[in-house]
């Protein structure tokens, strides 16, 4: 088994389930290593049903006292009803339309239950929660996004089935001396521990090692995608205004932000398209150096609208509550930037007008 082997080809899978699989863009066994939990509940931290808070996700460990038991109240719904305890309170729990989940339930059988609680102080209930036994539960379990007909547990048995021929599905592709030095995990060790998590601070050096490994393959790419392409552009600014600018501030900027701009007018005057994305310290920073960039432009515009072309430039903020609101550049008139707030830009976009 190697990580071009069909999914389909998985004990369990079958075609069936393997076109489930393609919907999440699952079609390999490298594929699934690959599709990483979206989120993850933590089982090995139980609480007692009395300390139990209401109406947040908890883990309960508890004795089934007896076997649930059913009773249908329509034609599509069965409810099963037991009692749990955990040799101080009781907890009814009740499950809907799964009788494979009931059954599975015997007495005297410690279990965990994980969901929200409801009731009240006397009378505590869980409707619906998650159940494993207590000797295999007691753990960081995995969430993922999932379609109609697969779950977090089906694509777990699967990784673990992958997992447990031995092999090292992956060749890492960061040397062992970068790894040394930026103490990061080897990459089967951390798909490991992103679907089966030891404990929390392995799941956090994990998710360091595939974060850093997948800035470091992007930054690649721009790198390349920078050095081949040498398009040029028709709008040159011609001219660096950045004293101009620097003056409508009621501040003075930072270093970094001086750097920035720095470099984007760099590149602006060189007759090549830009294609890297520049620094940015703060969103506050991004709005200034939009509006720089876009005061810039605009001069470049004007120009450029010598030859027969009329445009117009507007820089656009959207704050934190999903409301926007542009500020236009006429050519003549620069509206004061101190009439932004700085709290209210998240992110500005420059666009420009037919």
């Amino acid at each position: 088994m190697d990580i071009s082997t069909n999914i389909q080809y998985l004990k369990g899978v079958g075609e069936k389930r393997a076109k489930l699989l393609g919907k999440l863009g699952i079609f390999t066994v490298g594929d699934l290593l690959r599709y990483y939990p979206r989120e993850y509940t933590d089982w090995s931290k139980t609480t007692s049903i009395a300390a139990a808070p209401f109406d947040e996700p908890c883990c309960i460990r508890a004795t089934v006292d007896h076997k649930p038991v059913g009773a249908r109240v329509s034609k599509a719904m069965t409810i099963y009803k037991t009692v749990a305890t955990d040799g101080e309170s009781l907890l009814n729990i009740t499950i809907f339309n799964s009788k494979y989940t009931a059954e599975s339930l015997e007495a005297g059988e410690e279990y965990l239950f994980y969901g929200k609680v409801g009731g009240n102080f006397h009378r505590r209930e869980m409707s619906s929660p998650l159940i494993e036994k207590a000797s295999s539960g007691l753990r960081i379990h995995p969430i993922y996004s999932l379609t109609a007909g697969i779950n977090s547990k089906y694509i777990e048995k699967l990784i673990r089935q992958v997992f447990s021929s031995g092999n090292e599905c992956f060749t890492d592709p960061l040397p062992q001396s970068l790894r040394d030095k930026l103490c990061l995990m080897e990459i089967n060790k951390a798909i490991r521990e992103l679907h089966i998590p030891s404990n929390e601070d392995m799941l956090n050096e994990a998710r360091r090692r595939i974060i850093f490994e997948e800035l470091f393959i992007f930054q690649l790419g721009l790198m390349k995608l920078k050095g081949n392409r040498k398009e040029t552009t028709p709008v040159v600014v011609g001219q660096d205004y950045t004293q101009e600018f620097s003056r409508l501030l009621p501040f003075e900027m930072t270093g970094a932000q001086k750097r920035a701009v720095r470099e984007s007018v760099s590149q602006m005057t060189s007759q090549v398209t830009m294609n890297a994305p520049s620094s940015r310290e703060t969103s506050f920073m991004a709005a200034e150096e939009a509006l720089d960039l876009a005061f810039r432009q605009g001069i470049a515009l004007l120009d450029f609208g010598a030859a027969g072309f009329q445009r117009g430039l507007c820089v656009r903020f959207r704050g934190a509550g999903g409301a926007s609101a542009a500020v236009p550049k006429y050519w003549g008139s620069w509206p004061s930037i101190s009439t932004v707030a700085p709290s209210a830009v998240a992110s500005p976009t420059v666009f420009v007008s037919p």
